[in-house]
């Protein structure tokens, strides 16, 4: 679960930088 979380979190990540950029 806590894998999962760690992925979404990272996912979340990229998708906000590409949304800044």
């Amino acid at each position: 679960m806590q894998i999962g979380f760690v992925g979404l979190g990272k996912m979340g990540l990229n998708m906000v930088k590409r949304l800044l950029n």
